[in-house]
Formats: structure tokens, sequence, C-alpha cells
């Protein structure tokens, strides 16, 4: 038996830590493999990731954000659409698929912002909604409005400018009866 004094005390700490470094050393973390995008749908994927480390990145992604432009639209008598400070907001959509977008158009006073569905393929910003039942005022009373969109705008390569094509139609929401069709032209840039 060893005799228990000063010396084999320290020796005894000291052969405890270094047993518990290697016993740690030896369960610690151990290589997990290639870190990176494992999703094949998004615009970063790499074939030869193992682990995903969450940095993968999809086309609606570079679409998300505030644009602020000018809708220039064709001459109608009962409401004023075109102006230079028309906001687009997109955002993610409310579907689960990566593509879906909410877009939200702000067009000033004479017009409530409609928020409205869409999805994006490439550089292209695609919607096709309507929204149902949006109050109006007209002269001096509040009708309701059934709206369709119909939008196909392009991002440009800088991912900054947003432009193309923007169809506003609004039918009575009580009676079907056409209210107000616009063709417009949407040009902004991301803020």
């Amino acid at each position: 038996m060893i005799p228990f004094n000063r010396n084999t005390s320290i020796l005894w700490v000291i052969i405890s830590i270094l047993a518990v470094t290697l016993i740690m050393q030896s369960c610690g973390d151990e290589d997990d493999g290639i870190r990176g995008c494992t999703d094949p749908e998004s615009t970063n994927f790499d074939a030869l990731a193992e682990v995903d480390d969450e940095s993968c990145m999809y086309n609606s992604d570079r679409f998300f954000g505030i644009y602020l432009g000018a809708l220039d639209c064709e001459e109608n008598a009962l409401i004023e659409l075109s102006n230079d400070s028309t906001t687009l907001e997109i955002t993610q959509g409310v579907y689960s698929t990566r593509d879906s977008v909410t877009l939200t158009i702000s067009a000033g006073p004479n017009f409530p912002p409609l928020s409205v569905a869409g999805s994006i393929t490439d550089n292209t910003l695609r919607v096709d909604d309507t929204i149902s039942g949006i109050p109006f005022p007209v002269l001096g009373e509040i009708v309701f409005l059934d709206v369709s969109t119909d939008a196909t705008v392009q991002l440009a390569e800088n991912n900054q400018l947003l432009s193309g094509p923007l169809t506003l139609n609004a039918i009575l929401s009580e009676s079907g009866a056409d209210f107000i069709t616009s063709d417009c032209n949407y040009s902004g840039v991301k803020q």
C-alpha cells in the first residue's frame, strides 16, 4: 500500500487532471464532415457538403426588401394611380414553398395598400392574385372592391432594380360591375 502524504496527494491530483483531460479530448468534437449548404433547391447548394451549416440561399432571398419607384399608369377618370413614390415591399410568402412571396403595393393616398401573393422563378416575380372586399372611398361613400393584380416584374442582375408591367383590375364586390382597370409600368430601386 502506498503511504498517503502530501507528495502522493499532489501526485493523485496531477494524475486525475491528466486523466480527465485525456477523456475530454477523446470525447470532444470530432470532425463532422464537410460543412455547407445541403439543400439542392438553393442557389448555393454544395454537393460535397455533409453537414448543413444553414448558409443556404434562395432566389426569393434576393427579392426581399422595399423598393421605391415610379408607377406609370394609363390615364383614368376615376383615380390617379401614377406617382413617383410607389413602394413595393416583398416579404416571405404565406405558403411553405421557397419561391412564395407576398407583395405589398403602396401607391399613395388614392389607393389603399394592397398585399397579394406571388412567386419567384429566376429573376422574375409573377403575381396573379385577387383580394376581395377592399373598402374604397368614392365621392364621400365607401364601396367595396375586388381587386385583381397581374404583374410580371424583373429583378435586374444587380439585385437593386425591379421593373415591369403591373395591371390592377377592380370590380364592385356586390354587383361585379367593372370599376377600374389600370395598365401600369413599375420601376423601383431597392432601399
